[in-house]
C-alpha cells in the first residue's frame, strides 16, 4: 500500500515540472483591452481662445493709394504718371510725405519689386507727350529706384506701401494661351446674360482654381456688350462693358468693333472681405487704361483706383 502511494506522488511531481518548463506549450491567449476601451470616442479639440483674424490675409481697398508708374528700358527705375485722385497731380507728382512711403511696386501677374524714392524729375523740352520708356528721361514725375528685382521695360506698375497693402492677400494669376471655354461654361455665361456669344476666350487662371474669361456678346441693334467673367466652378462674377456700336471705335479707338485677348492683362489679384480684387489693364491703339475692380456679389465694380498712359505711336 505504501508503495502505491509513493508512485502516485512521484507522478504528480513530474507532471508539474513539465508544464512550467515547456516554453512552446499551447495556451489560450487573452487580448489585452485597455481601461476605458477603444470604443470610446475622443473628445473634440477645443478651438483656440484667440483665433487668428480672417482679415489678416485680406486687402482693404479703402486704404490703397492711387499711385501708378512705368519702368525705363533698363528696368532699374520707375516714374510716376498722372492718376485720378488728389494723391498725384496732373503731372503725376505724388503728394506730401506719401512719395517716400512707397516701398513696393506690383507689376503684371503680381511681380513685386522693392523701390526707393530718388527725386522729382522735371519735364524737359524734348518731351513728346508719350508716357513710354523711350521718353522716360523727358517726362515730369517722381523717380523711384528699383533696389530689389528688375522691372520689365516699359511695363506699368502699381506703387504701394506695405502697411496699406497686405501682400499676403495676393492671389497668383497665371496667364493662359487664349482658348475657347468649355461648352458647358460658355452656355452658362450666355444664359446668365440671356444673350448669344460672338467670341469668348479663357485669359488666365488663379491659384484659387478660378478662371478669367473675356466674352463678346452678340450685337443687338446698336447695343454692344463685352464682359470679363471670373468663374470658380460655382459662381460667376461679371465686369460688364456695354457700348454703342461703331464700326471703327466701339470700346476703344480703332478697335474695329471688337475686343480681343491681346487687349487685356492683369497687374494683380487679391482677396478682400467682399471677394476678389483685380487690377485690369486694357490696352488700346493709343494707350492703356488700368482699373482696380472689386467684387460685389456676382458683379465687379470699379474703384477710384485707376490710371492710364498715352502711348500713341509717333
Amino acid at each position: 500500500m505504501n508503495k502505491w502511494i509513493i508512485l502516485i506522488a512521484i507522478t504528480f511531481m513530474l507532471t508539474g515540472c513539465n508544464e512550467k518548463s515547456a516554453p512552446n506549450a499551447s495556451k489560450p491567449t487573452a487580448t489585452a483591452i485597455p481601461k476605458e476601451t477603444t470604443s470610446v470616442t475622443p473628445a473634440p479639440t477645443a478651438p483656440s481662445a484667440e483665433p487668428i483674424p480672417v482679415t489678416s490675409e485680406l486687402l482693404d481697398t479703402n486704404k490703397l493709394p492711387n499711385t501708378f508708374g512705368f519702368a525705363n528700358n533698363e528696368g532699374n527705375r520707375i516714374i510716376t504718371v498722372a492718376s485720378q485722385q488728389e494723391q498725384t497731380d496732373q503731372e503725376g507728382n505724388v503728394s506730401g510725405e506719401l512719395k517716400e512711403q512707397l516701398t513696393k511696386a506690383i507689376g503684371e501677374q503680381g511681380q513685386i519689386l522693392t523701390i526707393r524714392y530718388v527725386k522729382h524729375q522735371a519735364r524737359s523740352e524734348k518731351d513728346n507727350g508719350r508716357q513710354a520708356a523711350h521718353n522716360f528721361d523727358n517726362l515730369e514725375g517722381d523717380l523711384y529706384e528699383v533696389i530689389e528685382g528688375t522691372a520689365v521695360a516699359n511695363d506699368s506698375y502699381y506703387l504701394i506701401n506695405e502697411t496699406s497693402f497686405n501682400l499676403n492677400s495676393l492671389i497668383k494669376i497665371n496667364p493662359s494661351e487664349p482658348q475657347e471655354p468649355q461648352t458647358a461654361i460658355a452656355d452658362k455665361i450666355s444664359k446668365s446674360k440671356n444673350r448669344a456669344i460672338t467670341h469668348s476666350w479663357l485669359l488666365a487662371t488663379t491659384d484659387k482654381n478660378q478662371q478669367i474669361f473675356l466674352v463678346q456678346f452678340e450685337r443687338q441693334e446698336d447695343q454692344m456688350l463685352a464682359s470679363l467673367v471670373l468663374y470658380d466652378g460655382v459662381q460667376m462674377v461679371f465686369m460688364d462693358y456695354p457700348a454703342t456700336y461703331d464700326a471703327n471705335s466701339t470700346w476703344r479707338v480703332d478697335d474695329q468693333g471688337e475686343v480681343i485677348p491681346e487687349m487685356f492683362s492683369f497687374l494683380f489679384a487679391a482677396a478682400s472681405s467682399d471677394g476678389i480684387v483685380i487690377a485690369v489693364k486694357w490696352m488700346g491703339a493709343e494707350g492703356e487704361n488700368i482699373t482696380v475692380l472689386k467684387q460685389s456679389g456676382q458683379r465687379f465694380v470699379e474703384t477710384s483706383i485707376e490710371s492710364g498712359r498715352y502711348l500713341s505711336p509717333i
